[in-house]
């Protein structure tokens, strides 16, 4: 026991021993097992003064469910520090003394405690110097504005000690303005060539020659190079002189019959031309794909349709000159533009077309992106209409003139949908139920079509 004794205030000092801070962390309370509490009992008075102190500051952030279990060490170490020699160890322990118990520390020393006392007076005196400062509770840190001044009032504004010096808004403009400036010329400097062009060549070399033939109205007309004393030599040499001299006096003045070049007549660089070409090769490119999506768009066609080309393709493959189409016609019903004698009701039809009808049929057919939307509109609402019904009613709008039904002349009607409405009577007394039937008619003479509504009473 004496070992474990002599070995927990070994261990002791090097964790609380430190004299640089002498209060204890929360953190000390995972050293505080109660081991170590039962072998300080042992070892308490052994233990130098900043380490008792931080033993029993320590206290204080201990769990409740660990001053519980450790009530009775606890109570023997506190019971030990109230007759130490020290007078700080004294007090701190008569101040901790009731907290194992209620929870709370005893702040009644002044009269038991000498230290506790003296220092209180010692505090009293500064903290009354100064009648601006206060302290609030730690909670008030959580607090928002609105609370904080409903609990302690209004509080004073903070002294303004300083302001800072910030630079004036006319010199954030300009150090944006000369930023712009810097990337614009940046960019400029970028789209030259970077091939230089010489000074001679700049202005002579490049572009159109220099029309020498306009009068300048600084030389006057009767200046020869015979008649001045300044030019010697053959004719030939004199009119170079005055050539010469034409030219440097109209680069000097531009309205004196000089001709300026522009930058686009000189010549492209490398770096140019090969930035021009990467260029049309993208546009080029990005049209290509365009046009490949338009298509693509105007080719497509629903998947009720795809039996339409199918029907064809098998067409063209087959050898034999005899094929049979069957239309279901429950569904076909006459309209009022039609003949009063067309059954409303015609039995399924078998047609035999020649070789010559099949050759029409060689041609695909497809729907623009116009029909496809107005064949989806109309199929979205069609409750009557069957799939070969479909795939006919595509293939007339696709442009197929091939008419399944014959015998029921050039216009064909197709029952799309059948539904209730409640209409007004002729005669005006009330209203009525009516079965609405919506048809669409087919002219294959004509290439035409339109939808239809008969009304017919319930039966």
């Amino acid at each position: 026991m004496a070992t474990s004794a002599r070995d927990t205030a070994l261990w002791l000092h090097n964790k609380l021993g430190a004299t640089d801070d002498l209060w204890a962390p929360s953190s000390v309370t995972g050293l505080l097992t109660p081991d170590t509490l039962y072998n300080t009992r042992q070892c308490f008075l052994e233990l130098q003064v900043p380490v008792k102190l931080k033993l029993l500051l320590a206290l204080v952030h201990l769990p409740r469910r660990q001053l519980q279990e450790c009530s009775a060490s606890v109570e023997h170490v506190i019971s030990q520090a109230l007759q130490d020699d020290d007078a700080w160890v004294r007090m701190i322990a008569d101040v901790v003394r009731s907290y194992p118990k209620s929870g709370a520390l005893n702040t009644h020393l002044e009269d038991t405690q000498s230290v506790y006392g003296d220092t209180v007076e010692n505090l009293r005196g500064p903290v009354s110097e100064v009648d601006t400062s206060s302290l609030l509770p730690l909670e008030c840190k959580y607090l928002n504005r609105n609370a904080l001044n409903a609990m302690l009032g209004q509080q004073p504004p903070p002294v303004k000690h300083f302001a800072l010096k910030r630079k004036p808004k006319s010199a954030t403009l300009r150090a944006e303005l000369l930023q712009k400036s810097s990337e614009a010329a940046l960019q400029q400097k970028k789209g030259v060539p970077s091939t230089p062009i010489p000074g001679k060549a700049r202005t002579l070399s490049v572009g159109r020659r220099i029309d020498t033939t306009t009068p300048l109205k600084g030389i006057p007309k009767s200046f020869t190079a015979s008649s001045h004393s300044g030019f010697h030599g053959s004719s030939a040499t004199g009119g170079r002189s005055v050539a010469r001299l034409a030219a440097m006096t109209a680069s000097r003045k531009g309205e004196r019959g000089a001709k300026f070049l522009e930058i686009e007549e000189q010549p492209l660089g490398g770096q140019a031309k090969r930035r021009k070409r990467m260029q049309d090769e993208t546009q080029e490119k990005q049209k290509q794909k365009e046009e490949k999506e338009k298509e693509e768009a105007a080719t497509a066609t629903p998947d009720y349709a795809a039996g339409l080309l199918a029907a064809a393709a098998t067409a063209q493959k087959s050898a034999v000159p005899v094929t049979t189409i069957e239309v279901t016609a429950p569904s076909y019903a006459p309209s009022t533009a039609m003949r009063t004698n067309t059954p409303g009701n015609a039995p399924a039809t078998q047609t035999t077309t020649s070789a010559a009808s099949q050759s029409q049929q060689k041609k695909g057919l497809s729907l623009t992106r116009e029909q496809m939307l107005a064949a989806q509109e109309m199929f979205r609402t069609s409750n009557k209409v069957t799939r070969p019904e479909k795939a006919l009613i595509l293939g007339f709008m696709a442009g197929s003139r091939e008419n399944p039904c014959p015998q029921q002349g050039d216009s064909v009607t197709i029952k799309l949908s059948e539904h209730t409405e409640t209409v007004p009577k002729p005669d005006g007394t009330g209203e009525a139920n009516m079965v609405v039937d919506t048809l669409f008619e087919m002219n294959y003479k004509t290439g035409e079509w339109k939808r239809l509504k008969k009304y017919r009473p319930t039966v």
